[in-house]
């Protein structure tokens, strides 16, 4: 596949995010390695700005990460280790990580439940709302209007970046 078709067919994808994208494109917008997890960079990017409000949150805001979200991630019971989470929330590495093993846990069958959602909204919808069931919950406009701009923003960044 040629750049140019290629461009314009994550174009028109990202365009119609109310419409998954067929596998071949969303493929680039999502990414599993393995240690950073499930969503592209752009996905946790837009994910972290739509919840918090902010393109880059200072401090521990990077997700808006709760203690019992933290705790689930990593199989924590009970509130002792309120210094490790609040040094993990403030890390950005940490945090994303968080989400990311969050994400490897429950996004595919929450896919699988709503295929006719961007895999990102979807991943949206599951970290606002928690596990599975939750994930099916739909966002509010103004939620999805926010996510929406900034995966757009993301593409242009992209287009105007790698598309001579």
């Amino acid at each position: 596949m040629s750049l140019h078709s290629l461009t314009a067919a994550l174009l028109f994808c990202w365009l119609m995010t109310a419409v998954r994208c067929s596998s071949e494109y969303a493929a680039l917008w999502t990414h599993d390695d393995g240690e950073t997890g499930p969503l592209s960079a752009a996905c946790m990017r837009c994910i972290s700005e739509t919840t918090t409000g902010v393109s880059v949150p200072a401090g521990g805001a990077l997700f808006n990460i709760s203690y019992t979200y933290w705790a689930y991630a990593f199989g924590i019971s009970g509130s002792e280790q309120r210094d490790e989470y609040n040094a993990c929330v403030s890390s950005p590495w940490c945090a994303a990580r968080t989400v990311q093993h969050n994400m490897r846990l429950f996004l595919p069958e929450c896919v699988r439940r709503s295929p006719q959602r961007a895999p990102c909204e979807t991943a949206l919808a599951l970290h606002t709302f928690g596990a599975q069931a939750a994930c099916l919950r739909e966002l509010d406009v103004g939620v999805r209007t926010r996510l929406r701009t900034c995966l757009d923003r993301q593409v242009q960044q992209w287009l105007t970046t790698n598309v001579n």
